[in-house]
């Protein structure tokens, strides 16, 4: 979902889970993927997709 550019609050109103949740699961997959913003997160998403 955060490839597809919804902010937290848009996955978190989706699958209803808190912001908060969001925000910690999108910092882990930062971190496993070693990138340092929500922007190279996206871009990373989209080469793996592929």
């Amino acid at each position: 979902l955060v490839v597809h550019g919804l902010t937290n609050a848009d996955i978190a109103s989706q699958l209803y889970i808190s912001e908060n949740t969001v925000r910690s699961h999108v910092a882990h997959l930062r971190e496993k993927l070693r990138v340092k913003s929500r922007a190279a997160l996206v871009a990373t998403g989209w080469e793996l997709r592929q």
